[in-house]
């Protein structure tokens, strides 16, 4: 089953993925940090498979620094699906815009509270959606070729 990453220094939104996504199956991880979670991705790509929830912040590596990485990185990276969560209606950076549309990266709306039945379960859609949509293979192993 594949993991839920949630980023972002949020706590609401992490023990509602927690509670919600959990009772899916799916194991949640976090990292508040943007590095932090680009870091993981790459160690964890060859052996799990990761659904990421974005927030346009997360610490010192937004949204806009974390795309692109991904977008630029080889395919470790890219191997994973991504999700960004937005908070209330804001105008994300035209950087954030495009890297979205490149990656094709849904954008869904953060559940407003706990109590956010709706947003869970828009939230839980798109994570399964996002789970059927990973690649089928692994990554190549170090020093193989790189899959075209």
């Amino acid at each position: 089953m594949a993991w839920v990453l949630v980023t972002g220094e949020d706590d609401a939104i992490y023990h509602g993925v927690t509670r919600v996504v959990r009772r899916e199956g799916y194991e949640v991880v976090a990292a508040p940090d943007g590095a932090t979670a680009l870091q993981l991705l790459v160690d964890v790509a060859r052996v799990q498979d990761v659904v990421v929830l974005l927030r346009p912040r997360m610490g010192q590596l937004g949204a806009t620094e974390f795309l692109s990485a991904v977008a630029t990185e080889d395919i470790l990276l890219r191997w994973h699906a991504y999700i960004l969560l937005d908070g209330p209606p804001v105008e994300l950076p035209a950087e954030v815009e495009r890297f979205r549309a490149t990656l094709a990266i849904p954008q869904v709306a953060a559940p407003l509270d706990a109590d956010d039945e709706d947003g869970w379960a828009d939230l839980l859609d798109a994570i399964n959606l996002a789970v059927r949509q990973l690649p089928a293979h692994r990554p190549p192993s170090e020093g193989a070729p790189a899959l075209r």
